[in-house]
C-alpha cells in the first residue's frame, strides 16, 4: 500500500489532479511573491496588527531606493526607517481606513532629499480584518524639480 508518513496518498506527478485547489493557491502565492520581489518600484509590506507597523517584506527596489540593507529594514518600523521619526507624516499615511495617497518629503540614509508619493493600501483577511499595509513609493523628485524650474521661468525678469 503506497502512502505518506500518515498513511495518506503521496503527491507526485498527478498532484494537480489530487489537490487542484491547494496547487492553485500555492502557485498563485509563488506568482505574487515573484511579482512583488521583481517590481521596479519600491514596495513594503507592514504588519497592521502591531502598533509600530514593522516592515515584514520589502523588495530590491526598496533597498536600492532608500539605501538600506535588508537586515536593517525587516522588523523596523516605517516611522524609524523611512520617516525618521516624523509622526505627522506617519499619521497622514495611516489616517484613512482605506486606500490613500500621500505626498511627503524625507531623506535617504545618505542624506539625499526624496520627494515621494506613497500609496497606502490595507490588506484584509477573509473576515475583513486588516492584517497588513501595502505601501508603494513613487519618486516625485523630477516632478518637483520641474515644478520649481517652471515657477522660476514664470517670474518676471528683473531689469
Amino acid at each position: 500500500m503506497a502512502g505518506g508518513a500518515g498513511g495518506g496518498p503521496i503527491l507526485h506527478k498527478g498532484k494537480t489532479e489530487i489537490a487542484p485547489a491547494l496547487f492553485r493557491v500555492l502557485a498563485e502565492g509563488t506568482l505574487y511573491r515573484t511579482a512583488f520581489n521583481l517590481a521596479d518600484v519600491p514596495l513594503a509590506l507592514l504588519d497592521a496588527a502591531s502598533e509600530s507597523r514593522p516592515i515584514v517584506q520589502i523588495n530590491r527596489a526598496f533597498l536600492d531606493y532608500f539605501g538600506v540593507n535588508e537586515a536593517d529594514a525587516l522588523g523596523s518600523p516605517l516611522l524609524q526607517l523611512v520617516l525618521h521619526g516624523d509622526k505627522d507624516a506617519e499619521r497622514s499615511l495611516f489616517a484613512a481606513s482605506g486606500a490613500t495617497r500621500v505626498r511627503l518629503r524625507t531623506t535617504r540614509r545618505d542624506g539625499a532629499s526624496l520627494y515621494l508619493e506613497v500609496r497606502v493600501n490595507p490588506l484584509r483577511d477573509a473576515a475583513g480584518k486588516r492584517t497588513h499595509w501595502l505601501l508603494t513609493f513613487i519618486d516625485r523628485g523630477e516632478a518637483e524639480q520641474l515644478r520649481a524650474e517652471l515657477a522660476q521661468l514664470k517670474r518676471p525678469a528683473a531689469d
